[in-house]
């Protein structure tokens, strides 16, 4: 309700309700999450937090603007050491027509994971972008 300060679990499940209530990707309510990102923030700051909101952010304002976002918190030495980070920029850069630059950003982000699935995923990612590149060019 307005005026009620919310909790990190009930914007959590508001979040969960929201992908529960969602076909598909295209159909998110991406304007809805990013406010449920901003309440998020403003309670619990945090890196990861951060990160997850930024493709909220992109869906409602643009590759572009996400990737300015991003590059003001890159200072931030717990996101410079974060797979996550790196996978989001590749993604945004990969959105924004930037593939060589996606394509390694995609292979950092699989070098800096332990996680075997996220490394096969990721590099996965950056074969396909650079196997578009080469096909359209």
């Amino acid at each position: 309700r307005e005026g009620e300060q919310q909790s990190e679990f009930f914007i959590q499940a508001a979040m969960a309700g929201l992908h529960s209530h969602t076909t598909h990707f295209a159909a998110t309510d991406w304007k809805q999450l990013l406010k449920l990102y901003d309440g998020l923030l403003e309670i619990k700051p945090s890196p990861l937090v951060f990160i997850n909101s930024v493709i909220p952010y992109s869906k409602v304002y643009g590759a572009e603007a996400a990737l300015g976002l991003l590059d003001h918190a890159s200072a931030d030495d717990a996101l410079q050491r974060y797979a996550g980070y790196y996978a989001i920029k590749a993604y945004l850069l990969g959105q924004a027509g930037q593939v060589p630059e996606a394509v390694a950003l995609y292979r950092k982000a699989a070098a800096l994971t332990e996680n075997e699935t996220e490394q096969v995923y990721l590099q996965r990612q950056a074969a396909s972008l650079g196997h578009k590149k080469s096909t359209a060019g």
